[in-house]
């Protein structure tokens, strides 16, 4: 008889519903991850199965994918399901909420999965029983490479959707005042919160540098670069002046003259036209949180042009990319972008290349975490 696997994700739940369906996903390496893993699965004679929202449900495990930004949703799911063993996974980034890098907020949990090693131990030490330290899938496994040459590339692009967070994003609606209101409402919530993770969230998100240095990049290219051969083109949406905070009286919206909208092309194609990108993680610490932002780039044989994970070197090798960290200022990085040769940047591609098909960067590969991921399901002891 098999297994059974109910499965209820709260964070990126139309790009997982849609890699389940067969459909295209924005994020298109979870359209790749979830065949292998539910394959996978199969052969070990386990079913996956999605909760509607409404059903009541008895199964062997529960697998609850991030959490809600309410604690009611949460433990509305625990009260209509049933399970003998129910695991945790964190894949959103530690921005999401605050709540979830406490642990006392997840002890109803047997076993928890995580990219953040910070976040597995403290989880381990507050008596969850078992951990596993898994890398979100990027979609590594059969993805094409791009190999336009240095002169049939345009030079830098950003493709970013631009938002606030914390105290500046957009309220939600809500009975309360209270509960409408940014980093206000996380206390409300019903979640243990503490205050020194909603300070360290406050202080590593990096929506804002991003904004800083697109706007430094479009002030100082006439200034850095002699001729026009310098391109820099932002895609995403909110570049073009939307009001994206509460606060858009204050904080006036601003225009980006780079912005180029939104484009029909794949990501990858999109980015394989240009020489660099720019990779900049919304969440800058030591948790373990590496996007597809720096992947991306690399299957386009674009350059990253990094800020992100302190620890980065550990998991993808320094002459991949480079580190915005090194520079002392923007113009210092742009100009540092102008003096590198074709011979240079080919260099660069070759690292980055020669990464994506070697052993160290299985840890991003759909397959690999798909199968790391059963195997560890199939580990699981449900007394």
């Amino acid at each position: 008889m098999k297994k059974t696997i109910l499965l209820r994700f709260f964070g990126q739940e139309h790009q997982i519903k849609d890699a389940l369906q067969g459909k295209h996903a924005l994020a298109a390496h979870w359209s790749g991850f979830w065949p292998y893993l539910i394959e996978n699965l199969g052969h070990r004679n386990y079913q996956l199965l999605l909760d509607d929202k409404t059903s009541s449900y008895n199964v062997d495990y529960l697998w609850i994918i991030d959490i809600p930004p309410k604690k009611q949703k949460l433990d509305e799911v625990l009260r209509r399901v049933n399970a003998d063993f129910i695991l945790y996974q964190q894949i959103e980034s530690p921005l999401s909420h605050p709540a979830a890098l406490n642990p006392k907020n997840l002890l109803w949990a047997d076993a928890v999965i995580s990219y953040d090693p910070i976040f597995l131990s403290e989880a381990l030490s507050s008596g969850i029983k078992s951990g596993l330290n898994l890398r979100v899938s990027l979609g590594l496994h059969n993805s094409p490479l791009y190999n336009l040459s240095f002169h049939e590339r345009k030079t830098l692009t950003l493709v970013n959707t631009n938002i606030y967070y914390g105290l500046l994003k957009p309220r939600q609606a809500a009975t309360h005042i209270f509960d409408t209101l940014p980093v206000l409402n996380w206390y409300r919530s019903g979640y243990k919160i503490r205050n020194n993770d909603v300070v360290n969230l406050l202080l590593s998100e990096r929506y804002s540098l991003r904004r800083k240095i697109c706007r430094q990049i479009e002030h100082n290219c006439h200034k850095t670069i002699e001729n026009n051969s310098f391109v820099f083109d932002i895609y995403g949406a909110n570049w073009s002046g939307e009001a994206i905070t509460w606060l858009h009286k204050v904080f006036k919206p601003q225009n980006y003259s780079s912005n180029k909208g939104q484009s029909n092309l794949d990501k990858l194609e999109l980015l394989s036209g240009y020489r660099y990108t720019l990779a900049i993680e919304n969440y800058q610490g030591r948790r373990g949180y590496i996007s597809e932002k720096i992947i991306d780039p690399l299957l386009a044989g674009s350059v990253p042009i990094y800020l992100g994970d302190f620890n980065i070197k550990n998991y993808i090798p320094e002459n991949c990319f480079i580190s915005i960290s090194s520079f002392s200022s923007t113009r210092k990085l742009l100009q540092h972008l102008v003096s590198i040769t074709e011979e240079e940047w080919m260099e660069y591609k070759s690292a980055g290349d020669s990464f994506l098909s070697s052993g160290k960067a299985r840890i991003f590969d759909a397959q690999f975490t798909a199968n790391k991921l059963a195997d560890y399901i199939s580990n699981l002891s449900l007394t």
